[in-house]
């Protein structure tokens, strides 16, 4: 039997033999991690005085394995269950088994307590890497390394930037070097791969630990422009650096939205600037951290639907997120005159009427109504009035187009009778998807200048974009 792992990687799959304490009483269990899931199976023998009382609804459990190590598991849900008799004298014997899927797995090889807080996150990934690009701060770790400065480290790590995130902690990317050396090979190897950190102000629960990753993940899924590739998750204890654990959850890529290039890379302090892209602001980072939960929803709803294959459900789910993030109420009368009209008139429509009931709903509807005098159509066209020309005169679709795509969202809302061609769906999605990132972009204070540069590296967006002029020489050469 193999001992336990230093460290969890999220490629790997690992099995492991565990023991379960339940009110004092303990079970033996497996668990398997893999990147398309994590299932724990609990299973024993069961009579009087030894039961199973296990929750139902179980969300956080701690288990060891066999050699001593700890594992936190979260998300608990049970997916089977089966209890069967397999004695009856001299007293009644049972044998239970139950199957949980299991959303997140903290591991240490020490023995930990369920008391555990935790300190920092790190994010080890190929896609932060590439996000990062070469920059000047690579160039100095290599430099530092050639003229045997970098080793031992003095102060910090190396660091492409730090952000603070008010009221949770500090953002960055840093370096850290470590060397490899082969006898065989007969060289030595310098790695330095950048690592997303999350450190926090207060010690964070596990629970905690994972929301934060999670809303991590939305925002730079987004920035990226597909999933993100994520070879380990580091987890720092509040005892200190040396005591870190390793977060495995299910990340089997889908190859849906993956991407060779960043969609918005940060593009500072870069080596040569190749593309001319504007750098990302940093304190974006903090402006999507202090949006209410319903806001950063639309992140991560955007994506879901990005993921989606059916052309239809992609336009209409990024309809939807459009029309609620462009929507503006205009009064068609001045409100504060309307309302003082109708408290003025009320009790006269109530004797007259002999309805209270109803003359009140109705005249409630009525300054509900005085609020819209705006559509989505006309919220939709205010959003793209404020766009930059450049970015408008690129598109075949523009102001005037605006009333035949809300008519076809409500075609397809109310499965009229239309069928629009599929490439006709295809590239009014890609329009309004468009239009959709740019604004999310702008929820996180990146200008709508910065944003329509951004725009066009969206995936497909050469579906909406008109055919280049052909330029012909009025001359004919002999």
């Amino acid at each position: 039997m193999q001992r336990s792992p230093d460290d969890l990687n999220l490629k790997d799959s690992y099995q492991f033999k565990v023991t379960i304490e339940n009110n004092g009483t303990h079970f033996v269990g497996e668990l398997s991690l893999s990147p398309e899931e994590c299932i724990l199976v609990v299973r024993g023998d069961i009579f009087e005085g030894r039961e199973p009382a296990f929750d139902i609804e179980l969300n956080e459990l701690l288990v060891h394995d066999c050699f001593g190590a700890t594992l936190f598991l979260f998300g608990l849900k049970q997916k089977e269950s089966c209890f069967q008799h397999i004695g009856r004298y001299p007293r009644p014997i049972s044998h239970f088994e139950i199957e949980y899927r299991i959303s997140h797995v903290m591991y240490s090889r020490m023995t930990l307590s369920g008391e555990v807080s935790f300190a920092e996150v790190e994010l080890h990934s190929p896609s932060i890497s590439q996000w990062v690009a070469s920059t000047q701060t690579q160039d100095d770790i290599v430099e530092r390394y050639s003229n045997g400065t970098l080793f031992p480290y003095s102060g910090a790590l190396p660091t492409e930037f730090e952000q603070r995130l008010a009221g949770l902690g500090v953002l960055s990317v840093r370096y850290q070097p470590s060397t490899h050396y082969s006898v065989e090979a007969f060289n030595v190897e310098l790695r330095f791969p950048p690592v997303l950190c999350l450190s926090f102000d207060d010690n964070k629960t596990g629970g905690q630990i994972i929301q934060n990753l999670r809303e991590l993940d939305t925002l730079f899924t987004f920035l990226i422009g597909g999933p993100l590739n994520i070879n380990a998750v580091k987890i720092t204890t509040s005892l200190g650096r040396m005591h870190k654990l390793s977060l495995y959850f299910p990340n089997a890529s889908s190859g849906v939205g993956s991407r060779d290039y960043p969609w918005f890379p940060l593009g500072i302090n870069l080596r040569f600037d190749h593309m001319g892209l504007p750098e990302f602001p940093l304190d974006s980072f903090a402006k999507y951290f202090d949006l209410a939960p319903e806001a950063k929803t639309f992140f991560k709803k955007y994506l879901k639907y990005c993921a989606m294959h059916n052309p239809e459900e992609r336009f209409l789910g990024f309809f939807r997120l459009l029309e609620k993030l462009c929507f503006q109420k205009e009064s068609f009368l001045p409100e504060k005159k309307l309302v003082t009209l109708i408290e003025r008139f009320t009790p006269g429509l109530i004797r007259y009427f002999g309805d209270k009931k109803n003359v009140e709903r109705f005249l409630a509807r009525m300054v509900n109504l005085n609020n819209s005098k705006l559509n989505t159509e006309a919220c939709i066209v205010r959003f793209i009035k404020k766009l930059p020309s450049d970015l408008l005169g690129r598109w075949i679709y523009g102001l005037s187009d605006i009333t035949a795509i809300c008519k076809l969202r409500n075609d397809l809302t109310h499965a009229n009778e239309i069928e629009p061609e599929g490439v006709e769906i295809e590239r009014k999605a890609k329009f309004i998807e468009t239009l959709l990132a740019i604004f999310l972009l702008s929820k996180i204070g990146i200008s709508l200048e910065n944003g329509a540069l951004i725009a066009p590296r969206i995936r497909g967006h050469h579906l909406i974009e008109k055919p280049p002029k052909i330029a012909y020489s009025d001359q004919i050469e002999n």
